[in-house]
């Protein structure tokens, strides 16, 4: 029972990005909450680098030497930079057919689009690194389980707006839009799910591998597309409120 417990907690937890996309049904005015998502997913990014992925680093390849750990992270890190370098590259811009003088305006929906699509894609693989975290920490102290899978919530939430909104200014198809956030939102479960299917185990070596190469991507997405799209919109005061509710965020999961 305790299990079921366990894997409940990692689905409420990944549940939550579709409370982010609520609020872009309900705010109108789309481009300024583009404007105020993109700065707060941005912070609660760089959150997650400072806070989660580099703590843990220190944690990970410890059976092997530490050069070879070394060379593991700076390896797997690179990968992930180039995964997402190639998805950039390959990934279609979905443009249709408009007039000239909308060309501009679609161009920047469809960029919009693509951090949403890329940095779902970067939360995918570390949903399930964070899914297989809460649930082995939920089978020892269920407690400890929920409030880690709040924590998680907190920065699921703004990152859900950030991706819905940003998804929700192409010409996608909604199923496809909808298929995305579904598998997003279960990815925390598949983690903890993959972890009940083996056991309760999963290779130090693989765990290791997976958070260095989805801090890759957590690099690629922060430094070359929600920063630069930040800094475009740096003198609107909902980038600049964006900023700040991000901050909060991550304060507060720290107290968490």
């Amino acid at each position: 029972m305790s299990s079921l417990y366990a894997l409940l907690v990692t689905l409420v937890a990944g549940i939550s990005f579709w409370i982010g996309a609520l609020v872009t049904k309900v705010v109108k005015d789309k481009n300024k909450l583009i404007e105020f998502s993109i700065a707060m997913a941005l912070f609660v990014m760089i959150g997650l680098l400072v806070f989660d992925f580099i703590p843990h680093l220190g944690h990970i390849y410890e059976n092997i030497n530490i050069s070879k750990k070394v060379l593991n992270i700076i390896f797997y890190v690179i990968v992930g930079i180039l995964i997402l370098k190639t998805l950039d590259v390959c990934i279609p811009d979905h443009h249709h057919d408009h007039k000239e003088k909308n060309d501009n305006h679609n161009e920047h929906n469809s960029h919009l689009f693509h951090i949403g699509l890329v940095t779902s894609i970067s939360l995918i693989i570390h949903n399930i690194i964070e899914g297989l975290s809460i649930y082995s920490v939920s089978l020892t102290d269920l407690k400890s389980g929920a409030l880690m899978a709040l924590g998680v919530m907190l920065h699921n939430i703004p990152l859900g707006v950030g991706i819905f909104a940003s998804m929700n200014l192409d010409n996608l198809k909604r199923a496809n839009k909808l298929m995305i956030m579904f598998v997003l939102s279960l990815s925390t479960f598949f983690g903890a799910f993959g972890v009940y299917f083996l056991g309760g185990e999963m290779g130090e070596y693989l765990e290791g591998t997976l958070m260095c190469i989805t801090l890759g991507m957590v690099i690629y997405i922060t430094v070359f597309e929600l920063l630069n799209e930040f800094w475009q919109h740096r003198k609107s005061k909902f980038s600049w409120w964006g900023m700040a509710v991000g901050i909060v965020i991550i304060g507060l999961t720290l107290l968490i």
